[in-house]
């Protein structure tokens, strides 16, 4: 690996980033416990939680949080360029068949930049396709997390869901997905196959869930 793709030799950048964690995303976890249970915490025991789940290379700025969501200002250091560039030739050894590398490089995408959601996304379908289905849920609701809400990637939270025995969770995602985009053939076949019709133009409602910002 070359000085230029690994980092060395370049100084990190530092960003600030708004992430939105969901409760739709952590049910049964203690993130979820955490908004479900809000009134139970004090400030202090809130971003203590939010430090044990987030990566511990970010720190956090500002934390505003309701009983559905929470969303966090977070600061970081990374090597965004470097990063990219490892998570296209990662996409490409994945779609070759070269799962362990494009797993090595996936993960020093992120290294290299922790808040990179391409990278994470990546990884958590890599991950499926290894039939480490935990791993890839909390690397695809990462990627979620990092990034806007998108027909790909929640049609992927739902079919690992389906790979996981996560039926309830699927159809969740699925119907987000058909949400943001009707015509896409992928998830209007995967609400079919689980068990649920596609709801019309007029049963359709644009989830307030997910703030738009840039990736």
């Amino acid at each position: 690996m070359s000085s230029s793709s690994n980092g060395r030799g370049s100084r990190p950048i530092r960003q600030r980033r708004q992430i939105v964690i969901l409760l739709e995303d952590h049910i049964g976890d203690p993130v979820g416990s955490l908004l479900f249970n809000l009134a139970n915490f004090d400030h202090d025991a809130i971003i203590e939680r939010l430090r044990e789940y987030l990566d511990p290379r970010l720190r956090i700025i500002r934390a505003d949080l309701t009983s559905a969501r929470a969303e966090v200002e977070v600061e970081a250091r990374g090597l965004e360029a470097e990063s990219r560039h490892l998570v296209s030739a990662a996409q490409d050894l994945h779609s070759k068949g070269a799962r362990r590398n494009a797993l090595s490089l996936y993960e020093d995408a992120l290294r290299l930049d922790p808040l990179n959601s391409e990278a994470a996304l990546g990884l958590g379908l890599l991950l499926a396709d290894l039939k480490r289905y935990d791993e890839a849920l909390r690397m695809l609701k990462r990627a979620r997390e990092y990034s806007t809400d998108r027909p790909d990637l929640l049609n992927a939270l739902g079919r690992v869901s389906m790979q996981a025995d996560r039926k309830a969770s699927a159809i969740v995602y699925f119907e987000r997905a058909y949400q943001l985009d009707p015509t896409n053939g992928a998830v209007r076949r995967a609400l079919i196959e689980a068990g649920r019709n596609p709801p019309t133009r007029l049963q359709l409602v644009t989830p307030a869930t997910h703030p738009n910002r840039k990736n």
